[in-house]
C-alpha cells in the first residue's frame, strides 16, 4: 500500500497545518477528514488513542492518523489529562490556578499521542512539552489548542499562548510527535 497520501481524522484546522507541515518534506500528502468521535472515559491516552482506531477501523482503506492531547498538572497526576476539554469548560482556567496555591509544584506538561494505521497496523508516537503554570492566564486561547494561557513552556517566558506561530512551533509537542510519525512513513 502507498504511504504518500495518510488521512488525518481531524475537524480542527491548525491541527491539519501541523500534519502537513510534518509530512511535506516527505513528499507526503495529508488529506483532512471530519469525524465524529464518540471518546471513551479512560485515564489512559493510549486507550483514547486505540478506540478513535477502533472507530475509523474498516471506515477507511489509506493510512491514517488519528491523535489525542492533554494537559496534565505534576501536582495532580494524570489530571486533567484526557479530560482536559471537560476540566477547561467546567471550571475554566480560573479554577486551574486555584488549584495551585504557591506551596505545591506549577510544574506541568503538555502530551500528544498520535495513532498511525497502516494496513491495520497501529504505530503511536509521542510529543511532549514540559514547563510551568504562571501565576495568571496572558494571551488568548486559539480554537482547538485549550490551556496555552497558562503554560509558559521551559526556556521560554512567554505563555505558548502569547507566541508567534514561528515560536509556537518550537515548543508543539503534537507537532514533535508528528514529525515522528512521518520519519517513521519516510523510512517505510
Amino acid at each position: 500500500m502507498s504511504t504518500n497520501q495518510i488521512v488525518f481524522f481531524t475537524s480542527n484546522p491548525a491541527k491539519l497545518k501541523e500534519a502537513e507541515q510534518a509530512f511535506r518534506p516527505f513528499g507526503i500528502e495529508i488529506i483532512s477528514h471530519n469525524f465524529d468521535f464518540l471518546e471513551i472515559q479512560s485515564d489512559s491516552q493510549e486507550a483514547v488513542l486505540r478506540d478513535k482506531v477502533n472507530q475509523v477501523q474498516g471506515k477507511e482503506t489509506r493510512p491514517y492518523l488519528v491523535d489525542d492531547s492533554g494537559f496534565y498538572l505534576e501536582a495532580y497526576p494524570e489530571f486533567p489529562g484526557v479530560n482536559s476539554k471537560f476540566v477547561y469548560q467546567t471550571i475554566h482556567y480560573a479554577g486551574i490556578l486555584r488549584l495551585l496555591p504557591s506551596s505545591i509544584s506549577r510544574r506541568a506538561y503538555f502530551r500528544a499521542v498520535i495513532g498511525l494505521n497502516i494496513n491495520g497496523q497501529v504505530h503511536v508516537f509521542e510529543g511532549r512539552c514540559d514547563g510551568i503554570v504562571p501565576e495568571h492566564e496572558r494571551g488568548e486561547t486559539q480554537k482547538g489548542f485549550l490551556f496555552e494561557p497558562i503554560f509558559v513552556p521551559d526556556g521560554s517566558t512567554q505563555t505558548m499562548a502569547e507566541m508567534s506561530p514561528e515560536e509556537r512551533k518550537r515548543f508543539s509537542y503534537r507537532a514533535a510527535a508528528l514529525e515522528k510519525a512521518a520519519q517513521f512513513v519516510s523510512k517505510l
